[in-house]
């Protein structure tokens, strides 16, 4: 099964800071594998990137190719239990 991948505001900060400076560091090498992957933002993330973003618009689309995942109670516990 090609189970979905959240990624947090740490791993897409890191990703746009090595893009923008053309290094190819942690976070860009780890994106290969993560290739036919649906990948995940929490609305705590979006948060994160709206809150530090010098511009919110571009930063809100660049959110859009994201799945934008709600968290709920159920969500709490099933991380914590994982944790």
């Amino acid at each position: 099964m090609n189970r979905p991948v959240l990624l947090d505001a740490s791993f897409l900060i890191a990703l746009e800071r090595e893009t923008a400076a053309g290094v190819s560091g942690p976070a860009r090498r780890f994106l290969p594998s993560l290739r036919g992957r649906r990948l995940v933002v929490s609305v705590v993330t979006v948060e994160e990137l709206l809150e530090g973003a010098v511009d919110e618009a571009a930063a809100w689309t660049s959110l859009q190719r994201f799945t934008i995942q709600g968290i709920q109670l159920a969500q709490a516990r099933r991380c914590a239990l994982l944790q």
